[in-house]
């Protein structure tokens, strides 16, 4: 092969720019991907304390990076390429790079408050486009691995309309569990309660979401959530049937990173061609009993450390 011209190059390093959010990152001229700059400790790919990987086999599906970072030494990137899946996400049309609470050390319980703040940057997620969604998936709640989410954060290409919170977005909060249990049709909007934010606001930027629910198995269940200072949510009513509420689990583990959860409407659009590597980053994730305990921005504005 001739050796790169400085012209060669320099289209590189602008090529490096637009993709990677105006940074100048270093690409493989050979087609690989960008390079990642994966953080200096222990082992960059071991899940994040507390967490285990789910069905994410794959050594990019979950890094401990040093860039972006929204505050501290480093922050937690996911990657999903086409064809990535484990168990029984291979043939069903489902993909992840996803790592869960591990379950005796999950704070979260029926019927009892809880409060949980991120910081979140988009990477590579496009917007959904109708008739050819992913179904992507940035956040959720369940009992079990072979259970309905309680509560989960995902992308739609069509949000209901009438929807609260952010009118733009197109990342609702859907309660999954509760809605198949009792029927909630499109007069509930499948379990959708309202519009989190835009994938596209992210994009490129750290934005803050803070949620407090308390998993209620009644009229008495709660969900409030917060992006950037701003109520999004205010949902009052149930979060788990009572049927599901009988599942003898401590309580409902937190799963984080990138799921397509439906890859199925993709395919068929396309031909079956391959989607667009998802690449999504989460930091300063924290549970706690306030907002001021969770918040990334408040802790921050109070000196404390969140790495």
């Amino acid at each position: 092969a001739s050796p790169m011209t400085p012209r060669l190059l320099a289209v590189l390093v602008l090529l490096g720019r637009l993709g990677a959010c105006g940074r100048t990152i270093t690409i493989s001229v050979g087609g690989g991907l960008p390079a990642v700059a994966v953080a200096d400790r222990g082992d960059p790919e071991a899940a994040p304390r507390g967490t285990e990987r789910v069905l994410t086999p794959t050594p990019w599906g979950y890094r401990a990076v040093a860039e972006p970072v929204r505050l501290g030494r480093v922050a937690e990137r996911y990657e999903l390429r086409y064809g990535d899946c484990g168990g029984g996400d291979c043939g069903n049309f489902r993909a992840r790079a996803e790592v869960a609470e591990v379950r005796d050390r999950a704070p979260g319980r029926l019927d009892r408050d809880l409060w949980i703040g991120w910081s979140f940057r988009n990477g590579t997620i496009p917007p959904a486009a109708p008739g050819a969604s992913l179904g992507v998936v940035v956040g959720q709640w369940k009992l079990g691995p072979d259970q309905p989410s309680l509560i989960r954060l995902v992308q739609r290409a069509a949000p209901a309309a009438g929807l609260p919170g952010d009118p733009t977005g197109d990342v609702v909060v859907q309660l999954d569990e509760v809605a198949g249990a009792q029927g909630w049709g499109p007069e509930r909007n499948d379990g959708d309660i309202c519009r989190l934010c835009s994938i596209g606001a992210a994009r490129c930027r750290w934005i803050y979401i803070v949620i407090n629910t308390n998993f209620g198995t009644d009229g008495a269940g709660y969900l409030r959530a917060w992006v950037n200072g701003e109520l999004r949510c205010n949902y009052l009513g149930p979060i788990v049937s009572a049927e599901r509420a009988r599942t003898l689990v401590p309580g409902p583990t937190f799963r984080r990173g990138v799921f397509a959860s439906f890859t199925r409407p993709w395919a068929e659009a396309n031909g079956g061609a391959p989607w667009p590597t998802l690449v999504a980053y989460w930091d300063e994730v924290r549970t706690g009993a306030s907002r001021a305990e969770v918040d990334p921005r408040v802790r921050e504005a109070r000196g404390e450390a969140l790495d």
